[in-house]
């Protein structure tokens, strides 16, 4: 369990008042000088170099990002602790805008169907948000169409997703079966940079030194959704995932072209701070996931 002068220390730091940090934490002004003296006492240094304005010193900020640590590891074991208490399981977690349109639509349905008594908080996020949510410990675990630090997280791979270069039916390419790099340039191309698909074009890209910010026609959509109703209205071509559009192909709404022989798979992980709590439950999530969208497919 957390240190109660650490908790005291943070709480003086955030108000920077004896008397506000002693009602918020409901003791008496002078446990909370003693609390600070305790601390510099026992670690001989001094933890503001201006106790006026309550600037921190060098020792005082290290002790002050540690306190920050304890405090977020301390609040992840009562989270794991309540959650192996309840009978009712939180899944609290964030994906990619292009997981939760391409995958989680389907998932969330059966898995809801299997346990009806399980609470969802899903948030749709950037990359960059993912990663101070889970530092941050805002949520468990992220499921992404992106690559990830595996020094800073765990993670585990659930599937990979094939993608396509795509064209609606009205499209000038919708006849051809297959396109050069020199055709993509002149066509509009419709992408969203968060998206791991997006990665996936960069790469092919890169082949001929070439990027998509270099592209003359670029339209950036951060929405599924939005990408695939502009490719379907023939307003321009999209790398888009082959799960996303399956119907849209039976009904010959949109059309797929070859481009310079690519194959493009993107993988799907499900990753978690390193230092999680509950690593075993999040596993355990992960293979059910796992499982959910095979059987779906």
């Amino acid at each position: 369990m957390m240190d109660t002068r650490l908790i005291t220390f943070l709480e003086l730091v955030r108000t920077k008042s004896y008397t506000k940090t002693a009602q918020a934490l409901y003791i008496t002004q002078p446990a909370v000088t003693h609390h600070i003296k305790s601390l510099e006492k026992d670690n001989n240094i001094k933890l503001f170099s201006n106790t006026k304005t309550f600037r921190l010193s060098v020792a005082g900020q290290i002790i002050y990002e540690y306190a920050q640590k304890c405090e977020l590891m301390d609040n992840q074991l009562k989270q794991a602790l309540e959650k192996e208490a309840s009978t009712t399981h939180i899944l609290k977690f964030a994906t990619t805008n292009q997981v939760a349109s391409v995958i989680m639509n389907r998932v969330l349905i059966t898995w809801m169907k299997n346990h009806p008594m399980d609470k969802i908080i899903m948030n749709i996020l950037n990359h960059n948000e993912i990663v101070d949510a889970i530092h941050n410990g805002e949520i468990d675990f992220a499921i992404i169409d992106n690559n990830y630090d595996q020094t800073l997280f765990n993670g585990k791979l659930l599937f990979s997703l094939a993608a396509s270069i795509c064209v609606g039916f009205g499209h000038s390419l919708s006849h051809k079966q297959k396109i050069n790099f020199e055709q993509l340039q002149k066509e509009t191309i419709i992408t969203n940079l968060e998206s791991g698909s997006n990665d996936l074009l960069e790469l092919a890209l890169k082949k001929d030194n070439l990027s998509i910010e270099t592209l003359p026609n670029v339209l950036k959509i951060n929405d599924a959704k939005m990408v695939k109703d502009l490719v379907i209205n023939g307003i321009g071509l999209a790398l888009i995932y082959d799960d996303y559009i399956e119907n849209d192909l039976k009904d010959k709404k949109i059309y797929t072209l070859n481009f310079e022989n690519n194959k493009f798979n993107q993988d799907i992980n499900m990753i978690w701070s390193n230092d999680s709590l509950i690593e075993k439950q999040i596993i355990n999530v992960a293979n059910e996931i796992k499982a959910i969208y095979s059987e779906e497919k």
